[in-house]
C-alpha cells in the first residue's frame, strides 16, 4: 500500500474507536500511519526472506492503531502532547515485538523510526520488557493471543510462574509421529481445548502445529453471538466440526522455537501479539 493509503486507514481505524480522535489528536495517528509504512519498507530493503518482511502485517497495523486509541480514549478530556510519545512508544511493543534482526529487534527498530518522524528529543526511550507486556496481555479481555517465542524448552515450564495465576493449561503436542498423523489424537487434542476454552482457562500450547489451523477463527477472535452468549463454530475435516461457548477470560498462548519460527506462515504470525522470552527476561524479575 502507499503511504498516504496507510495513513488514511489509521485515521480511519482512530476514528471508528471513537469519533474525537482525530478531532484532537489527527497528527498522532498521521505519525503512527507513517511509522508503520517506514517500518515495512525498512524490512523490505533490508531482508529479502517472506516471513521476515511480513512477519509483521496489517493484522498488527490494524492493532496498533486500535490500542493507542483505546489508551487515548480512557482519558480523552485530559491527556496533553507529552503523553502521547509515550502511547505511542506502548503500542509499538504491544504490537511490533518478537523479531530478532541481525543489529537490533523490532520493537527497537520501529521506535528509532517513530522518534525520528515524531522528534522527541526530550525523551529518553525506555527498555522494552516483554514480561511486563506479557503480563498486561493477560489482564485483559480485549487483547489478542499470545505467541511467546523462546530458544528453551524450559521456559515453557517457567510460564507458569511469569503468568503468576492459577488458571493455566499446559498442552504440549506429542513427539511421535504416528500421533502427529492420527485423526484420534488430533481430535482428542482438539476436544481437550475445547473444554479448557469454555471454563475460561489460559490455555498454553507447543508443538501443536497440526491443530493450530483449525484454531483460526478462535485465534482472530470472529465469534457468532447467541443470547448474549459468544460461540464459535469450526472443523478439523468433513467428518469432525465443533460448537463451542466462549468463556470471555480464555486465552491462547502458543510457545514456538525461535529455531522455527522462520517455518511459520506470515498469516498464522500476524494474529498474535508476539513476544521474544529469554532467560535474562526471567532475571531481571
Amino acid at each position: 500500500m502507499k503511504e498516504e493509503d496507510i495513513i488514511n486507514i489509521s485515521k480511519i481505524i482512530a476514528e471508528s474507536y471513537n469519533k474525537e480522535l482525530i478531532s484532537k489528536f489527527e497528527q498522532f495517528f498521521i505519525n503512527l500511519g507513517e511509522t508503520y509504512y517506514k517500518y515495512k519498507l525498512y524490512l523490505k530493503k533490508n531482508y529479502y526472506l517472506d516471513v521476515i518482511k511480513d512477519f509483521h502485517g496489517n493484522i498488527d497495523f490494524f492493532h496498533f492503531i486500535k490500542y493507542a486509541a483505546k489508551l487515548i480514549s480512557k482519558n480523552i478530556n485530559t491527556i496533553n502532547k507529552s503523553d502521547l510519545p509515550l502511547i505511542g512508544f506502548k503500542s509499538i511493543e504491544r504490537n511490533f515485538a518478537g523479531l530478532k534482526l541481525d543489529h537490533k529487534d523490532s520493537v527497537q527498530i520501529i521506535k528509532d523510526i517513530y522518534n525520528n518522524i515524531c522528534k522527541y528529543k526530550y525523551l529518553d526511550i525506555w527498555e522494552y520488557d516483554p514480561i511486563k507486556n506479557i503480563k498486561e496481555n493477560k489482564s485483559e479481555d480485549d487483547s489478542r493471543h499470545l505467541l511467546l517465542i523462546s530458544n528453551n524448552s524450559t521456559i515453557f515450564d517457567l510460564l507458569s510462574f511469569i503468568l503468576e495465576d492459577n488458571n493455566n493449561i499446559f498442552i504440549l503436542g506429542s513427539q511421535f509421529i504416528e500421533d502427529c498423523n492420527s485423526e484420534e489424537y488430533q481430535l482428542k487434542t482438539i476436544k481437550k481445548i475445547q473444554i479448557y476454552m469454555e471454563k475460561g482457562k489460559t490455555i498454553i500450547l507447543k508443538d501443536l502445529e497440526f491443530v493450530y489451523p483449525t484454531l483460526y477463527h478462535l485465534i482472530n477472535q470472529n465469534f457468532t453471538t447467541t443470547n448474549s452468549k459468544a460461540h464459535e463454530f469450526s472443523s478439523l475435516d468433513s467428518t469432525f466440526s465443533y460448537n463451542s461457548e466462549i468463556n470471555k477470560k480464555f486465552k491462547f498462548i502458543i510457545n514456538v522455537d525461535i529455531n522455527n519460527i522462520c517455518k511459520q506462515e506470515p498469516l498464522f504470525l500476524n494474529k498474535f501479539e508476539k513476544h521474544i522470552l529469554t532467560y535474562e527476561n526471567l532475571l531481571i524479575h
